[in-house]
């Protein structure tokens, strides 16, 4: 009877403070890391911070370096779709920017944090972006999602207590992503500037992580892509604090923080996963590969 791979299991946070006061937003954050608390997961994640759109360096410098004291992975969350940073100049203007603010507020705070993995807003994928990327010196991604095909573009321009909104596929100002041609697989690949849907490749400045689930855990998608695999799988969840909370009051709902932990749970009673962070991801890799 074969024993099935090694799961390693990747809860990743995209920073977006999208919902309700700033108050509400925080209360977010700490209810979703108090079920990681409860889980023993602390020190085992990973927040992708939107400091373009958000500005944690301002906002709650408290949860930032939080984050950093319980030993959490941090990274940079770039929505260049805001932006519509179609080029590579706009798009390395907008990485430089916010890699500057949060690498120049931890030096501030006498912290020394390598800010090496990045995710684009609305896990969107191009040439342009990744070669601003690649100049910025990030080495680990988690953009692609694998047997998917979506529209989208967050914009802001809509009234509390959500005034954001993802664009759809009948607004002209939307853009299509497809990786809908990839199987359903829980493997890194590397990858240069061009070739980020290669899953064969090894070689190139990037490790990608794709991701498997979002904005909550699919248990179904989860338990498919961990099948796929014979050595180990890297399963990808990549959620935000938003979804902690009621979209009509922002408020943190207890239906959802429970919903949540139940998945949570559901991982560690069915795949019995070894959590991990995304700066960990490259170590475990390779050691497969040796």
């Amino acid at each position: 009877m074969s024993k099935g791979p090694v799961v390693y299991f990747l809860v990743t946070v995209d920073g977006d403070l999208r919902v309700g006061s700033p108050e509400q937003q925080i209360l977010g954050v700490r209810a979703m890391r108090m079920v990681h608390d409860d889980l023993g997961l602390l020190g085992r994640t990973t927040w992708m911070i939107n400091e373009l759109d958000f500005q944690w360096t301002n906002t709650c410098p408290s949860v930032l370096l939080d984050l950093l004291e319980s030993g959490e992975c941090v990274g940079v969350h770039d929505h260049f779709d805001t932006y519509f940073a179609d080029t590579h100049e706009k798009a390395s203007v907008l990485a430089a920017q916010s890699k500057r603010a949060l690498g120049d507020f931890f030096d501030r705070q006498g912290r020394d944090v390598q800010l090496i993995a990045h995710r684009n807003g609305c896990a969107f994928q191009s040439e342009a972006i990744y070669q601003a990327l690649r100049e910025s010196g990030y080495s680990i991604l988690s953009d692609v999602r694998p047997g998917m095909k979506w529209w989208g573009r967050m914009l802001r321009d809509g009234a509390p207590p959500n005034p954001w909104r993802c664009l759809g596929p009948d607004d002209a100002n939307a853009i299509l992503m497809d990786n809908s041609m990839l199987p359903l697989r829980a493997i890194p690949w590397r990858h240069d500037v061009q070739n980020w849907l290669d899953m064969s490749s090894d070689l190139g400045p990037f490790l990608q992580v794709p991701i498997n689930s979002m904005p909550m855990l699919d248990r179904r998608r989860v338990s498919t892509a961990i099948a796929q695999e014979s050595k180990a799988a890297f399963v990808c969840l990549d959620t935000h604090p938003y979804d902690m909370q009621d979209p009509d009051s922002g408020d943190v709902s207890p239906e959802r923080v429970a919903n949540y932990r139940e998945s949570l749970e559901w991982v560690l009673d069915v795949h019995k996963p070894d959590f991990i962070r995304l700066d960990e991801v490259p170590k475990a890799w390779e050691a497969l590969r040796a």
